[in-house]
């Protein structure tokens, strides 16, 4: 394995990983509401990390620009219906 040379001796490289997607990121479960004819962007009921989310951006709902950042973040975005039963 190669290793590289740090401050204070020699330090080995952490392994590659081929494709990103291998690491297990959270799913984010969000729903799409019609405000007045305006969809909205809700964090699904019981979905921990869409709430944690929701209180990083001060928000209630998310929007597109929130979205994309979610994303790039490396997290799986999901869409539940708010309308059905639960």
């Amino acid at each position: 394995m190669p290793s590289v040379l740090g401050i204070g001796g020699v330090f080995r490289r952490p392994q590659q990983l081929d494709n990103f997607q291998e690491i297990n990121m959270p799913i984010i479960v969000l729903t799409i509401k019609s405000v007045y004819g305006v969809p909205k962007v809700y964090p699904a009921p019981g979905n921990r990390t869409a709430e944690l989310f929701a209180a990083l951006t001060g928000t209630k709902t998310f929007s597109p620009r929130d979205l994309v950042a979610m994303g790039a973040l490396g997290y799986k975005i999901e869409y539940v219906s708010a309308y059905e039963p639960a």
